[in-house]
């Protein structure tokens, strides 16, 4: 009798068999809440992913891949995966606001885990919880919240991540701990209100570029309350995704909007040079071509006005329970319309980013021109002691004009930065000094982004006492006080440190850094704030940030 399997098949299927016996013998068990979503998430999925292995469906994909990397990268059977949680933050930084969380009904130990996961990292501790630390900005942390959990994610989230367990409900994690979160295989939610500040600065820019009459569409964007998502993969209890208005009123004006649309873009085909000349083609089956693209679009047309299901939900696909063989197809349109919503989010980041650093150094540099209105000069660069040695930052000095009068009076003005009593106050820096893009750092780390430029020459000389309106004969608006460094450049914003001009005049740039793409902010003795080019010339950032040099070169 011939074998129908070679001694190498059987056992490739014999380990394949293996590693996936944890997923067949698994016992089913109630699914448990979902527990660790941050407060300040506005986006969250979860996988119930052992579950999700055992079923028919997944028969069609390749899970022994799956169960492999499980075992190799984390030292986890594929089975033992009860959930998988991912959520998103607003953006605060180049580097995006996320964490993965890992749910085991086994013990989970870095020990398992493959060395390519975790070179990157230095053993460390959160808030109690074993940790290894990320020593790259963009490669992840690893924390273990309990023995069988790992969140997976910048620092910074983590922490939050860790706080927000305690800190009570928020609407999002409201809507993760229903029924169908708990008990269906994928359930994903997407909640508009914490991003419209940033989607309404991406449609601003996004009118600029489109045509009038596409406005009103674009503002529709703002009528969308909620999406939420949801995948049984046996199809015992159906699927569906489902975005809600914000109201019955915003339902109705959504309506309209849809309605008004196809009409748009039946209109605009019926005018377009090329569709006519095929609706007038001498060949038959031409001319059927272009009756089919107008039937086509009203079955569309009538398709979009039955979305609307109850006062404020539109359902945009679904699959009825024993329908299973229509996941692929739902899951896939799920996948475009979140494509969809995510170029105006995308457009809206590095705009807001800015816009927020912008105003900080507007608040900066009025705090240095209402101090010269009250003293007749602007700050020296550092608070000095009687024979000239440099203790505190002018940071320090101008807290009373950024409204941090009671902050101020708690220096000692008389002792160093990182004197026993002036050290403490380093974690309570005002906001202003953080750039809202620091992909790092937080308030609490006390070090700030807004450095003077200091050297013979500029507008802080490094002296005991500071400049004065008529020692810039250049222009206020043609001289450079601050500049915005990234977070390897930032300093203790105490500390009497900021941006040496000599220092780094062969290469300007080095000391600043990449915080924004392509750019870096600037603001001028006038108070106007500039996005400046990294690529600028020694010889024309030499002439910004000299004060009465009388050069004659513009700033790019």
């Amino acid at each position: 009798m011939p074998r129908l399997f070679s001694s190498h098949w059987l056992r490739r299927l014999v380990a394949v068999a293996t590693t996936l016996a944890p997923v067949a013998s698994a016992q089913a068990a109630e699914p448990a809440a979902i527990r660790y979503i941050t407060p300040q998430s506005f986006a969250a999925a979860t996988v119930r992913l052992a579950d999700a292995a055992r079923t028919p469906l997944a028969r069609n994909y390749p899970v022994e891949v799956l169960a492999a990397a499980t075992k190799d990268f984390l030292g986890l059977p594929l089975g033992a995966i009860d959930r998988v949680t991912a959520m998103v933050e607003p953006p605060m930084g180049i580097s995006p606001q996320y964490a993965v969380v890992v749910e085991s009904s086994q013990p989970i130990a870095f020990a398992d885990f493959r060395i390519e996961l975790t070179e990157h990292t230095v053993p460390g501790d959160l808030l109690g919880r074993p940790m290894l630390e990320s020593q790259q900005d963009l490669l992840p942390s690893f924390c273990l919240l309990d023995d069988n959990t790992l969140a997976v994610g910048p620092r910074l989230f983590l922490k939050r991540l860790v706080r927000g367990v305690k800190s009570g409900e928020s609407r999002l994690l409201a809507e993760m701990r229903t029924d169908n979160a708990r008990l269906n295989h994928l359930h994903a939610v997407f909640i508009a209100e914490p991003l419209k500040p940033l989607i309404e600065v991406g449609l601003v820019a996004a009118k600029q570029q489109a045509e009038p009459e596409a406005h009103r569409f674009l503002d529709g964007l703002l009528l969308f309350d909620r999406v939420v998502g949801t995948a049984d993969l046996t199809g015992e209890r159906g699927s569906s995704l489902v975005a809600y208005a914000t109201s019955r009123e915003a339902a109705d004006q959504i309506e309209l909007l849809l309605a008004d649309g196809y009409g748009m873009m039946r209109e605009n085909l019926l005018k377009d040079d090329d569709f006519g000349k095929l609706r007038n083609h001498p060949e038959a089956a031409a001319r059927a071509w272009g009756d089919y693209c107008l039937r086509m679009m009203d079955q569309q047309a009538l398709a979009v006005g039955e979305m609307r299901e109850g006062e404020d939900a539109f359902v945009l696909g679904r699959v009825a329970p024993g329908d299973s063989q229509m996941l692929l197809g739902s899951v896939m349109v799920s996948g475009i319309f979140i494509a969809l919503l995510l170029p105006a989010v995308q457009a809206a980041r590095e705009a807001a980013r800015r816009t927020a650093s912008t105003n900080h150094m507007k608040e900066l540099v009025l705090s240095l021109l209402n101090y010269e209105s009250a003293t007749g000069a602007f700050p020296a660069q550092a608070i000095c002691d009687p024979d000239g040695k440099p203790l505190l930052s002018w940071r320090v000095a101008v807290l009373p004009y950024l409204e941090e009068q009671a902050l101020y009076e708690r220096f000692h003005l008389d002792e160093p930065w990182d004197s026993p009593n002036n050290l403490p106050l380093l974690d309570e820096m005002p906001e202003v000094f953080l750039d809202p893009s620091t992909p790092t750092l937080a308030e609490t780390d006390g070090k700030t982004h807004y450095l003077a430029v200091v050297g013979p020459g500029a507008a802080f000389t490094g002296d005991a006492k500071g400049t004065q309106f008529q020692d810039f004969t250049d222009g206020t608006a043609k001289s450079v006080v601050l500049v915005q460094v990234d977070d390897a450049n930032a300093v203790e914003w105490t500390k009497p440190s900021d941006y040496d001009v000599a220092a780094n005049a062969a290469d300007p740039v080095a000391a600043i850094g990449s915080l924004h793409p392509g750019v870096f902010l600037t603001v001028f003795g006038d108070g106007h704030v500039e996005s400046t080019p990294l690529d600028i010339s020694a010889e024309a950032f030499a002439a910004g940030v000299s004060i009465a040099g009388g050069e004659n070169v513009d700033w790019p």
